[in-house]
């Protein structure tokens, strides 16, 4: 008998209040941040270089990895090659124009900086290790009202001879050492602090900073060091008109983090950070002012991850099926930015995603782009609003990511109550949704695990699922790339390569990200293609059962286990039943249990190659439910 014994967190923020082509940005006067980009933090607007208009020979390219969006712009060895860009501001001032580029030959190579058709200087772009190492490079322009050009170009003088990704336009920071200081506030060094100084002393009573004749402003961003959380009182025209909450960084200098909270500041007031009694200190490097909508990345401070996702590269990827977010506002406006991976470049297996709000789907998608842009809710007035954004589609073929959530909202953006129930399914294509909505053929479009029996029970238990689950897999198969236990233990098994470069086949899942009080099983249907009626093959099931069992008790101490199989065919079941039992036997865990589905039935109908109808996951859902209220006391 052959056996086969496989085995395999942070608070950190960042809102961005955003600068749209057509709607907002902002207004600061000064300086770059300390590490030559924007904050990461602030109104900031992306535009492609893809997108900009091309001369001289400058042509888009894909030849090196990493870049964002559908390529890169080449070709700028051609004299006069030139990329302009259009940007739409509402106010006159001062911007960072940070640009992500690429440069091996000259250290430095220049290039020529034309805002609005006028040469404002020539720029450096300091030499990186080969063409697929991307850098940044951020100068400060001065911008119109309205409609805006930022050229790059190879001119008399210059060296030429970059790739050019992207460029970010986001407002210059207002430095805290250019503010009237309160008490005795004084100005210190710190090469970490943007321009090289910060403010401190701002933890006494009375002391503060003032900053006279401010631009109107609905956000204000304060980057700050701190030892500990607490709050900050701000004054507008001398009224206190807000209590600023922020969290410690666990330093005064060397270090530090930011707040964004909405504001109501008029053209030309005084604003006034100053500390009151009962406030909590602080050290200020600067602060930021900025108009129009706001902009959040998908992070654990602004949404709660559904099943297994990845934080990466300002992005939350998804992967398994039903992996999603969901978060809650009163505003009026929503906007999802979704970012697709190398595979919605192609013609086959995008990924397939749903987006709810309120618990109605308002967008059925795929991603056969690098960026979808969707507008999900709009209302004359404010409105309690909930969205949940779900990959319908099984990891294998390809990941999603969400890139942006932008909406106009009274308060920005929270994650949405988590249950106190948590359930985890395990299975194959039966649990991910194949086929379920055409019974002819099958693709990514066809699948929707929203309407699979795991779904719908988590759905009605109102509990909180992690889906994983891959199909055409099982616990043993003769080829072992399809056995499910090899990839438990990572994020996901995929196809998908997240921004072109992260693999998630190599990325361990955390498992204290999410802590199922039960785990469902549903693994044999491709088993039995296997084994058959070879009553070998059947105990090496059995016993390739119990070892996956023990793997996936290795990583949830106390859930409870629940093994099931019978919807596409049950007569694997007996091992089931007896892998169950020898794994308590072996191990004393009696915190398992089984129960057996009742097999498809013709008059229910099918999917796509006689996989499970919505009606069969419907009632296959409704014997889940009723078993795990008996076992669980739900």
């Amino acid at each position: 008998m052959r056996t086969r014994k496989k085995s395999f967190r942070f608070i950190k923020q960042i809102i961005f209040f955003c600068m749209s082509v057509s709607l907002l940005l902002m207004h600061a006067l000064t300086a770059t941040a300390a590490d030559g980009g924007p904050p990461s933090n602030v109104a900031t607007i992306q535009l492609e270089a893809e997108q900009a208009e091309l001369s001289g020979g400058v042509k888009v390219n894909t030849n090196h990895p990493g870049y964002t969006g559908s390529g890169f712009l080449d070709g700028f060895w051609n004299y006069e090659g030139t990329a302009t860009f259009t940007v739409n501001v509402p106010s006159s001032g001062d911007y960072n124009v940070t640009a992500r580029y690429g440069s091996a030959v000259h250290d430095p190579a220049t290039m020529s900086l034309i805002v609005n058709g006028t040469r404002v200087k020539q720029t450096s772009f300091p030499i990186l290790e080969n063409w697929s190492t991307w850098g940044t490079q951020t100068e400060t322009v001065t911008l119109n009202a309205g409609v805006n050009t930022i050229a790059y170009k190879y001119d008399n003088g210059d060296t030429g001879v970059i790739n050019l990704d992207h460029i970010r336009v986001s407002p210059a920071p207002i430095e805290a050492e250019t503010a009237t200081l309160l008490g005795f506030a004084s100005v210190y060094n710190d090469s970490s602090a943007s321009g090289g100084q910060a403010v401190e002393y701002l933890h006494v009573e009375g002391n503060g900073i003032e900053f006279n004749n401010v631009p109107a402003a609905n956000s204000l961003t304060v980057r700050y060091a701190a030892p500990n959380s607490g709050k900050y009182s701000m004054y507008v025209n001398g009224v206190k008109t807000k209590t600023i909450n922020f969290t410690g960084n666990g330093t005064w200098n060397g270090a530090y983090t930011s707040v964004t909270v909405p504001v109501d500041i008029p053209e030309g007031a005084t604003l006034k950070l100053q500390h009151d009694a009962g406030d909590t200190g602080w050290n200020v490097d600067y602060i930021i002012l900025a108009q129009g909508d706001q902009l959040f990345r998908a992070e654990e401070d602004f949404v709660k991850p559904i099943g297994r996702t990845v934080f990466h590269d300002d992005t939350l990827w998804l992967a398994q099926s039903g992996s999603g977010a969901e978060f809650e506002f009163r505003g009026k406006k929503a906007e999802i930015t979704l970012k697709g991976d190398h595979v919605a470049l192609g013609q086959t297996n995008h990924a397939r995603i749903g987006i709810y709000v309120n618990g109605e789907r308002v967008i059925d998608d795929v991603l056969n782009e690098p960026l979808k842009t969707y507008t999900v809710f709009e209302s004359d007035s404010d409105e309690d609003v909930v969205i949940q954004i779900v990959k319908l589609s099984e990891a294998a073929m390809s990941t999603a990511g969400i890139h942006e959530i932008r909406v106009n909202a009274v308060d920005g953006i929270q994650p949405t109550q988590g249950s106190v129930r948590k359930i985890e399914f395990i299975g194959d294509s039966i649990t991910a949704g194949y086929g379920v909505d055409d019974e002819e053929t099958f693709s990514t479009a066809t699948e929707d695990v929203t309407k699979t029996y795991a779904y719908k029970t988590a759905a009605a238990l109102q509990a909180d699922y992690s889906i994983v689950a891959y199909s055409g897999y099982g616990i043993v198969a003769e080829n072992e790339s399809s056995m499910l236990p090899l990839y438990y233990d990572i994020i996901a098994k995929s196809f998908g390569r997240i921004d072109g470069n992260l693999d998630v086949n190599n990325s361990p899942w955390d498992f204290n990200k999410f802590v199922p009080d039960l785990i469902v099983i549903n693994l044999g249907t491709n088993d039995y293609s296997y084994t058959g009626d070879d009553p070998v093959k059947q105990a090496e099931y059995r016993d390739a059962y119990v070892e996956f069992l023990k793997q996936v008790r290795s990583h949830n101490a106390d859930a409870h286990l629940m093994c099931t199989l019978g919807i596409m065919g049950d007569l694997l079941f007996p091992m089931v039943e007896q892998a169950a039992a020898a794994y308590s036997n072996e191990t004393g865990d009696t915190n398992i249990s089984v129960m057996k589905f009742d097999v498809q039935s013709a008059e229910d109908g099918f999917g796509a190659h006689w996989h499970p109808s919505e009606t069969t996951h419907s009632k296959a859902a409704d014997k889940l439910i009723d078993n795990i209220k008996e076992v669980m006391n739900w």
